[in-house]
């Protein structure tokens, strides 16, 4: 006999056996976060006029002005 999954999804209401295959299915919500937002950029460069939508990609963007990505340079526009 199967056992019934015991790992639940917090946004939805899948359920699955492994954390592993949790951890997969939570990328898909992600996905649709980034498909469904148009928003304005919030966060902006301390050094120029470009502005970003996420954290990770400001950071990114730094190593251009040659600042470490530690360093705290996120400002919001």
């Amino acid at each position: 006999m199967h056992e019934e999954p015991q790992i639940k999804c917090p946004k939805c209401e899948k359920a699955f056996h492994f954390k592993s295959r949790l951890l997969e299915h939570l990328r898909t919500h992600q996905r649709e976060i980034k498909l469904t937002v148009h928003r304005e950029p919030e966060l902006k460069c301390s050094k120029c006029e470009k502005t970003f939508h996420f954290k990770s990609r400001l950071l990114e963007h730094m190593r251009v002005h040659g600042e470490s990505l530690t360093k705290d340079v996120v400002s919001i526009a």
